[in-house]
């Protein structure tokens, strides 16, 4: 059993290393992050770094305020990503970490709207309202 990282060879494949450390995560954070934020985002004990990244919009990127959000969606598309690439090396991958990231956080906002009384302007998104209704209970007593 190989105990480290099937991408770039690290001794340690954990949280730390497969979302934060893995040069693919670092290429990938390195793009989105300002220079003057990254020794505190590299810095950051792996539950804080979770913390402050998932509970506020604007802790490391300056530019978004969905950052929590997108944040949460790369790491999202980081998992399937890395997994491609060490267990399905032959697969052409179509879609980019970000770009997977830009869809789910665009849904995840598309389905927030209604709840924050805005309104997105995507024709492409379903807008049909669906109601739950309880089923009925047959030959239970």
């Amino acid at each position: 059993m190989v105990s480290g990282c099937g991408i770039c060879g690290a001794n340690l494949e954990d949280i730390d290393h497969i979302f934060r450390r893995c040069p693919v995560a670092v290429t990938l954070w390195n793009s989105l992050l300002h220079s003057d934020h990254l020794p505190e985002f590299y810095s950051l004990p792996i539950k804080a770094w979770l913390l402050a990244n998932l509970s506020s919009s604007r802790t490391f990127a300056t530019a978004d305020p969905h950052w929590d959000l997108f944040f949460g969606s790369i790491l999202w598309g980081l998992w399937p990503h890395r997994n491609d690439m060490i267990f399905n090396p032959h697969l052409v991958l179509r879609d980019s970490v970000l770009q997977r990231a830009s869809r789910v956080r665009h849904a995840c906002l598309a389905a927030l709207a209604p709840a924050h009384g805005t309104l997105h302007q995507d024709r492409r998104l379903p807008r049909e309202q669906v109601v739950w209704c309880r089923p009925k209970l047959v030959g239970i007593s």
